[in-house]
């Protein structure tokens, strides 16, 4: 007996992962606006599925908007990717991967960490129960320098329009490693950015 064509587009759409699923209508003005393929029977399903291999789309049916299919499992890795960066942003860590405290925030969980001095600038240094490394609290609340707020932003826009670093250094005055602690700033500040 054969399949029915239902049967073999169901196969073709990918599976929702961690709750996540992204091929579904994006038009808002559309009846079929967020409806799931996954969740819809196979009688009355809205989408219709176009191309093969590694080039298909869903077409709805109401709209005849199409887009192409998304693998919700990639979806989900780069937001953890990107999640996690943000979800360190301003707090202090062990250091060593290794170590099961590396995921528990001083912050958050104080009694893994005992105080353990002062470095040269008078920042707070730690150590960790666990490990026994030591670490700098980071405290993302104290007033940062502002007297070289102009070249971070000449610098930041150099960057956007792709000039090369010497191009960067001549224009600013900078050295080569000053561009490159001043570019690790930015993109520091990037990164803290789209937390909020």
């Amino acid at each position: 007996m054969g399949r029915n064509s239902y049967q073999t587009q169901s196969t073709n759409i990918p599976e929702s992962y961690k709750k996540i699923q992204i091929n579904c209508c994006r038009n808002p003005e559309c009846e079929n606006f967020h409806k799931l393929p996954d969740s819809i029977s196979n009688r009355c399903r809205p989408y219709r599925l176009n191309g093969s291999g590694d080039n298909k789309t869903l077409i709805c049916k109401a709209c005849q908007t199409s887009f192409p299919l998304k693998s919700n499992r990639a979806v989900a890795e780069e937001l953890e990717r990107i999640s996690h960066n943000l979800q360190r942003a301003g707090l202090t860590f062990c250091k060593q991967e290794e170590c099961p405290a590396y995921h528990k925030s001083y912050q958050m969980h104080p009694t893994l960490y005992c105080r353990h001095g002062t470095n040269d600038v008078g920042r707070q240094r730690l150590r960790c129960k666990l490990c026994q490394s030591t670490i700098t609290v980071s405290d993302s609340s104290r007033p940062k320098s502002r007297r070289h707020n102009h070249l971070a932003l000449s610098c930041f826009r150099m960057a956007v329009r792709q000039v090369h670093l010497r191009a960067m250094a001549d224009i600013t005055g900078m050295s080569s490693p000053a561009i490159y602690r001043m570019i690790d700033q930015i993109w520091k500040h990037c990164i803290a950015y789209t937390a909020y």
